[in-house]
């Protein structure tokens, strides 16, 4: 008896195997998207929960940072400007971005949105500054105006570790676009930089005139644009491209026309824009995808631009006629089917075992 248990436990784990491993990457495979009209909110980035960081336009006449989630646009207000743009959010509901300080000057300052109020972030000098992203931590990366510069003004990388406080990261003029949950910064100062453990480091790029780095997820992998020449060196282009281990990686192979990678995960997908920026993409495992082809029901939707990715996979940007989508990832049908298929199988194997067991104890 004591091997019949066993041989059937063995068959019901090899089952159980099977549905685990197996129908994944059937998923990943062919994975479709269901499609959120977002309407005149721009995103700009989003966080694991959902939440989604952007503006909107009021009165034809102003903008206002907004916070969306789950269909709710909650208004972030200004540091007393007329407006405001979000840029960038934590897994906590954080925003931060920049804000016109006062009414009739063009100065901005960087802010920090958390418990239901915006908070005005320190900067080196001059009013000029702005928050582009912070981690979970809630350490915030940015620029801000040194005021060093020949000119009476340089903008310079920064990070924020509280708002009273402000960090220049170079001496260069310089911008932080990105953090990481380890702290590690990227961002660009005519060519991409990681600036991690007190030192700056290239981030990437195919040795043309320029690059910056725009994301970086909590493995180090980076992402972002680099200038080049087009294939047959007539222009100069910008290619999208991925940094890991030491190594960049084209992403866009012989696609043609200029292309950014805009956002990674911690699933290593990336998502930007490519064809001319005229066709959002997502990339994993090796493969490029355009966006558009996954649509459950694209209607006259046409997906031009994907600007952020969170772990769960979704994706928000931009398309035609100024409109703006989330996109919800959905198991492709045979893998739902394959599961369903597999879960029955173990349910038969289950009850197949228990009247084994019965007979047995009978005799």
């Amino acid at each position: 008896m004591g091997r019949l248990a066993s041989t059937s436990h063995e068959s019901s784990a090899l089952l159980i195997a099977i549905v685990l491993v197996c129908a994944p990457a059937s998923a990943a495979a062919a994975r479709s998207y269901k499609l959120t009209d977002l309407g005149s909110f721009s995103p700009v980035a989003i966080n694991d929960v959902g939440q989604i960081a952007g503006s909107k336009t009021l009165n034809g006449t102003k903008q206002h940072a907004f916070l969306w989630e789950r269909g709710v646009q909650l208004d972030l207000g200004t540091l007393g400007g007329a407006n405001s743009v979000a840029t960038g959010i934590n897994n906590l509901g954080d925003v931060v971005g920049r804000s016109d300080l006062y009414l009739g000057f063009s100065n901005k300052g960087a802010f920090l949105y958390r418990n239901e109020r915006m908070t005005s972030l320190a900067n080196l000098g001059r009013g000029n500054s702005a928050a582009n992203g912070i981690n979970d931590s809630g350490v915030v990366v940015g620029y801000s105006d040194s005021g060093t510069g020949s000119s009476g003004a340089t903008i310079r990388a920064v990070f924020w570790d509280d708002p009273s406080t402000v960090h220049s990261l170079s001496t260069r003029a310089s911008y932080a676009n990105a953090i990481n949950n380890t702290g590690a910064i990227v961002g660009g100062d005519g060519y991409s930089v990681l600036w991690s453990g007190g030192s700056a480091l290239p981030a990437g790029g195919f040795g043309g005139t320029s690059a910056e780095a725009t994301s970086i997820n909590d493995v180090g992998e980076v992402v972002g644009w680099s200038r080049v020449f087009s294939p047959n060196s007539s222009y100069v282009m910008y290619k999208a491209y991925l940094w890991r281990n030491g190594s960049s990686v084209d992403i866009v192979g012989n696609a043609p026309g200029y292309s950014l990678a805009s956002d990674i995960n911690n699933k290593s997908q990336i998502v930007g824009s490519y064809l001319g920026y005229s066709r959002a993409f997502v990339w994993e495992d090796g493969a490029l995808v355009d966006l558009n082809s996954r649509l459950l029901d694209g209607g006259d939707w046409i997906l031009q631009s994907a600007i952020g990715i969170n772990d769960s996979g979704q994706i928000i940007g931009f398309a035609n006629n100024n409109r703006a989508f989330l996109l919800t990832p959905v198991p492709e049908p045979r893998a739902t089917a394959f599961i369903l298929v597999g879960l029955a199988m173990l349910m038969a194997g289950h009850k197949r075992l228990r009247r084994t067991v019965e007979m047995v104890r009978s005799t």
